[in-house]
């Protein structure tokens, strides 16, 4: 279980997001390249792997990774979610 607040939090997130942007540009952009009919992408998840995680660039890159919990539904005001997991996606340009 995790804590939940709803609110008007939209604005906040999206200046935090767009800061995290704008910090590094386009240095840590990747390349996607989904297959039109399944959508995997298994060299554009090589290249992000390479570029937040283990290259040469991850020291910097990695700020722009976002974490995000998967919850199975959002409710009105305070209280307590199931949390189902984590995701993890990069800001991308």
């Amino acid at each position: 279980m995790a804590d939940r607040e709803t609110g008007q939090m939209g604005g906040n997130t999206e200046t935090a997001l767009d800061e995290k942007y704008a910090t590094y540009g386009k240095t840590c952009d990747v390349a996607a390249t989904p297959d039109p009919i399944t959508g995997a992408d298994p060299d554009g998840k090589q290249r992000a792997l390479d570029k937040y995680v283990n290259g040469p660039d991850a020291g910097i890159c990695a700020d722009r990774l976002v974490l995000l919990p998967i919850i199975p539904e959002f409710g009105n005001g305070a209280g307590s979610v199931q949390l189902f997991g984590v995701a993890v996606f990069a800001i991308a340009g």
